[in-house]
């Protein structure tokens, strides 16, 4: 089931070149969130990163913008169909 966002981010998925899909594949590999442990202590220093995106947290993903957006679209939608999941 696609809906109108997730074709266009298929289309979108496919102007990639190989190592921004690498890179893309491995970013959204990896946790969103660290363990609980991590968390305390981020949340003692208040700097709480949230679910923003990798790149506004300074971390260093080597994504080109567009991945980097993709990314973040994939997420988005991946957490509206979890939510909508729950709901429903």
């Amino acid at each position: 089931m696609f809906t109108n966002g997730s074709s266009t981010s298929a289309i979108s998925l496919q102007s990639l070149d190989d190592d921004d899909f690498r890179n893309l594949l491995n970013s959204a590999a990896k946790p969103q969130y660290g363990s609980l442990q991590r968390k305390r202590k981020k949340s003692q220093k208040a700097s709480e990163y949230g679910g923003r995106r990798l790149s506004d947290a300074g971390e260093n993903t080597e994504l080109s913008a567009e991945a980097d957006n993709l990314l973040a679209q994939f997420r988005l939608e991946a957490e509206l169909n979890q939510r909508n999941a729950d709901i429903g």
